[in-house]
Order: C-alpha cells, then sequence, then structure tokens
C-alpha cells in the first residue's frame, strides 16, 4: 500500500469513529473482523485467471505473485497449453 492509501484509510477510520460515537481505538477494534489469510485472495486470483483461460490473465496473475507457489503451478500450466510463460 502506498503511503498516501494508508493516510486515507487512518482518516476514515478515524471519522467513522466519531460519526459512530466510538471514542477508543479499543472499541473500534472489537467491532472490525479478523483479517483473512493472505493466501486466501492469491487463490481466489488464481481460480479468476483460470476461469478466464487467457493468456493476459495467466500472466497478470504471474506477475503480481511471481514467487508465490500457485505462478510456479500457472507457469506449468501454461507451458502444458503451448503458451510461453513469463
Amino acid at each position: 500500500m502506498n503511503n498516501q492509501l494508508i493516510k486515507t484509510a487512518i482518516n476514515f477510520g478515524t471519522v467513522f469513529g466519531i460519526l459512530t460515537g466510538g471514542s477508543n481505538s479499543q472499541e473500534r477494534s472489537t467491532e472490525m473482523p479478523a483479517p483473512r489469510h493472505p493466501d486466501i485472495a492469491v487463490q481466489e486470483q488464481y481460480d479468476a485467471a483460470v476461469a478466464k483461460g487467457k493468456k493476459s490473465a495467466y500472466t497478470l496473475f504471474i506477475q503480481r505473485h511471481p514467487k508465490h507457489r500457485l505462478a510456479r503451478k500457472m507457469r506449468r500450466s501454461m507451458r502444458k497449453k503451448g503458451m510461453k510463460a513469463p
């Protein structure tokens, strides 16, 4: 995340807390769900690329996650389909 996006998120959280009557960070933190495991999002992106079935989708996934285990799987899949893997 870039710094501006982080600052915007912090400001939104502060404003949201003021508007909803939340006054301390402990109170707000109990309302937020626990973050998902990062691999869940990567798996969803992998599944979306496979569903699309296009070289551009495969390449984009590999560019976003070049060292992830699913990127290696994607490269193998591309080679089996006769596509040049990045």
